[in-house]
């Protein structure tokens, strides 16, 4: 019996947010009804401040006076969400301010093979959206003697947490030719397994107007 004056209860589907309430529903009918449900997932509140708290809710089904029931378990998780969301938009920025870089930047793994690259690197071996990745890194090269030439020179730098820098020839996926500055450094030198990433700057260009201006010197 409700003592005057006490404010009646409300049903828990009041306080779920509008957005989840269908989700929780169904969830909650179908468990009721036998049917394989997810025990466990994450949904929205509004409490009685109005502020949108997430909870993770953990159900099982249950008999209450010979009447099928649900037994839930209710963990505040609105802190651990919003660290995952920050989390996710400083990865999604990262990977912008990265793709947009003036830079050719890849991740190379352990084999050799191209696991991410942003865009500057696709313009700068001429290569489309996405093709790169799963390529063996040999193609940049002129031939395969000079890729393990490279690699010889730089295992040692990137193994001891160096960054290993260098002015190389390299080629386009057209095959034309290119001067390339690269730089490379292992993600974790501990561990060889977890690859490197490498920068790569197409620096034919300055090197025609040294050229030029070395032959200006000499007239």
């Amino acid at each position: 019996v409700r003592a005057r004056g006490a404010p009646a209860a409300r049903p828990f589907l009041d306080y779920v947010h509008a957005d989840d309430r269908a989700l929780v529903l169904d969830n909650h009918l179908r468990r009721i009804r036998g049917e394989r449900v997810q025990p466990y997932y994450p949904f929205r509140i509004v409490d009685r401040h109005a502020r949108t708290r997430w909870l993770e809710i953990n159900a099982v089904l249950v008999k209450w006076q010979d009447k099928r029931a649900t037994l839930s378990f209710l963990l505040d998780v609105t802190e651990r969400t919003a660290l995952q969301q920050e989390l996710r938009q400083n990865l999604v920025e990262g990977e912008a301010i990265l793709d947009n870089s003036l830079v050719g930047i890849v991740f190379i793994d352990a084999e050799g093979r191209v696991k991410w690259n942003n865009r500057t690197f696709e313009q700068i071996y001429a290569g489309k959206r996405g093709e790169l990745i799963g390529q063996h890194a040999q193609f940049a090269y002129p031939s395969r003697d000079d890729y393990l030439a490279l690699g010889r020179a730089a295992a040692p730098v990137i193994a001891a947490g160096g960054i290993f820098e260098k002015e190389i020839e390299m080629r386009r996926r057209d095959g034309e030719r290119f001067a390339a500055f690269v730089s490379g450094k292992a993600i974790d030198p501990a561990d060889a397994s977890k690859g490197a990433v490498w920068v790569v700057r197409d620096i034919t260009r300055r090197r025609q107007l040294q050229g030029e201006q070395i032959g200006r010197a000499h007239v």
